[in-house]
């Protein structure tokens, strides 16, 4: 990450959403789940069944979809893994769960990292109290692959994140910002996170590292899943390269302005859909349908729902380079499910006339995607994975 003269004193957004208070539909839909795993739940307790409470306070969509692949596959999981689940919400003004979490074998917990560090870790101690037998994984469903609380290893058996750094080693780094994609764009940018919620990322312990844990990412989100796929043959393909991506004020522009400008020195000679307009998810779906290439600029993280909507609508995957990465579905290795470029776009010219002049090594790409992301999708990669995770943290038996 090269260096820069000095910041720009540029404002940069809050890196988490604050929690919000549920809202009517919400405190619903919260009921029928529960009228419909509470039965279960109770009849676990009288038999060998592990119970798993799934305890959040209401985080942002994007950490809950961390849940969402266990609540699909949640009778797989009781078949073969002999276990069940119940989600408890955490009230957000008392930091209270319902009573019947304290019967729990393991927690799954989540909480938003808007909060304070400290009210955070109150909670966590709270839950302790509430379930001492229980043993508590932490589920990290934020963009980005960095710690923001290192407290969180030395209270729970396991932070599971939905994408981590391969070095692990960076996870001792101080970085400015929250990650290493603010540290980018501070050095590189001279972006200044001075009055950023997380100024500066806190080093994680060495002794913590092991307790560091890959699940899964967005692949197995509820909003990719409904995306569904596709096998639309290249000849009706009309576009050659799609970028749909907004490019905010804020500190991300500088990791998607460089995709948009390299994108339109190309319009002039390829048919190509700039992310001139906000579409609607009708025609979003249409346009990805309709194109052979689709360039995916990073954000608050490096992966988002948008790469994996990519390799099932057929498209060819472009992203910045992720070799820094470890992440399920893996759609991102260069050459192998994905192609890659430079993180400032400049070599995006080369990357799309090779792949548009070679439609037999593109496609053989393409379909390598599909198939690494369909194996997630499909439950096996998430069951064989929560599975691993119990027998980890020595709730079950086996290798």
């Amino acid at each position: 990450m090269p260096g820069s003269d000095g910041p720009r004193m540029l404002t940069s957004p809050a890196m988490s959403p604050r929690p919000k208070p549920p809202t009517r539909k919400d405190r619903l839909r919260r009921l029928v789940r529960d009228l419909r795993d509470a039965p279960v739940w109770h009849a676990a307790g009288r038999s060998d069944l592990l119970r798993v409470a799934i305890v959040t306070m209401g985080s942002s969509s994007t950490c809950l979809e961390q849940f969402a692949p266990l609540a699909r596959h949640r009778r797989r999981i009781r078949d073969e893994l002999r276990t069940v689940f119940r989600t408890a919400w955490i009230d957000p003004a008392s930091g209270r769960v319902p009573s019947w979490v304290g019967a729990a074998d393991a927690c799954l917990v989540q909480v938003n990292h808007f909060i304070e560090v400290q009210r955070g870790m109150r909670l966590l101690d709270d839950l302790s109290r509430t379930c001492p037998a229980a043993t508590l994984l932490y589920y990290d469903g934020d963009d980005d692959a960095g710690v923001a609380w290192p407290e969180v290893a030395g209270r729970c058996a396991l932070v599971v994140k939905n994408q981590l750094y391969r070095d692990r080693s960076w996870y001792t780094r101080e970085f400015i910002g929250k990650c290493n994609l603010t540290d980018h764009v501070a050095r590189v940018h001279g972006i200044s996170f001075a009055d950023d919620p997380y100024p500066r990322s806190r080093p994680l312990p060495h002794a913590a590292l092991d307790r560091l844990w890959l699940g899964w990412n967005l692949g197995c989100s509820s909003t990719v899943r409904r995306f569904g796929s596709t096998d639309a043959p290249a000849g009706q393909r009309l576009h050659d390269v799609i970028l749909r991506a907004d490019v905010p004020t804020g500190w991300v522009a500088p990791l998607r302005r460089p995709a948009v400008e390299a994108l339109e020195r190309l319009s002039s000679r390829l048919q190509v859909i700039l992310p001139d307009r906000r579409v609607d998810h009708a025609t979003y779906r249409a346009e990805m349908l309709a194109s052979r290439i689709c360039l995916s600029p990073f954000g608050n993280g490096e992966v988002c729902h948008r790469d994996f909507e990519a390799v099932l609508a057929g498209c060819l995957l472009v992203k910045p380079d992720m070799s820094h990465l470890e992440t399920r579905p893996d759609v991102f290795r260069a050459g192998e499910t994905c192609a890659t470029v430079r993180w400032d776009w400049s070599d995006l010219e080369q990357v799309v006339e090779r792949h548009l002049a070679d439609p037999v090594a593109t496609e053989r790409i393409v379909r390598a995607a599909r198939r690494e992301l369909e194996h997630h999708l499909s439950g096996d990669g998430v069951v064989a994975n929560f599975g691993e995770q119990l027998r980890r943290v020595g709730l079950r038996q086996g290798n």
